[in-house]
């Protein structure tokens, strides 16, 4: 589940293609779940190249796609994947997605055998230290687990993550699945990296169970 930076539409568009393709193979759409998806979650979703192409047909939406390769190093495989892309940030888009992939986990493959992945980075530009402090107030609402909370926070600019609807989305899909934790496994900045310490993105990871 991935936020689109570039194009600005309604709802959540769900790739109508048969794969995402990355340096280390093809990754094929799980068609079973997008047409799950398209009766369950009304006209939320629907099937769209908005956020995952552009007009003239390059890619340059990343969101999504810059995970793919943790997957497949990870699983020694190309997992099936089902490549949402959120257009807004709305409480209702979020909670009308979270309830149908939840759906169409139990009805399709059951819980353990699908893993929900909500793309985001953390904070943007700011100096070192009040990027630790932005993310780290974020990392904690994600780890209390109250999607509602976190959604709110986003919602008044107090925290930031550009993929801020999907992972309130997989905080839902998650909790109705049965999750009933969150745990930060990893933090980290550009600065660290990169040597600037005045200008830095901010980095977690996140495991739900």
């Amino acid at each position: 589940i991935a936020p689109s930076h570039l194009e600005s539409f309604r709802g959540v568009s769900v790739f109508p293609g048969v794969a995402y393709r990355t340096p280390l193979g093809d990754c094929s759409v799980a068609s079973d779940f997008t047409d799950h998806l398209l009766t369950d979650a009304g006209g939320t979703v629907r099937a769209s190249l908005e956020g995952h192409w552009l007009k003239d047909q390059q890619r340059q939406e990343h969101s999504l796609e810059v995970q793919l390769p943790f997957l497949q190093v990870v699983m020694k495989r190309a997992p099936q994947i089902l490549p949402l892309v959120i257009g807004d940030g709305t409480w209702e888009t979020a909670e009308t997605l979270g309830r149908a992939i939840a759906s169409a986990v139990k009805n399709l493959r059951g819980p353990g055998k699908v893993v929900i992945v909500a793309s985001s980075d953390l904070s943007h530009f700011y100096g070192d230290s009040q990027a630790e402090e932005l993310d780290a107030k974020t990392l904690r609402l994600i780890e209390a687990f109250d999607a509602v909370a976190f959604h709110e926070e986003l919602q008044a600019g107090r925290v930031e993550a550009c993929g801020g609807a999907p992972i309130v989305t997989a905080m839902l899909a998650a909790q109705a699945l049965g999750a009933t934790v969150a745990t930060t496994l990893s933090y980290n900045h550009s600065g660290k990296v990169m040597g600037d310490s005045r200008s830095v993105v901010g980095y977690g990871a996140v495991r739900i169970d």
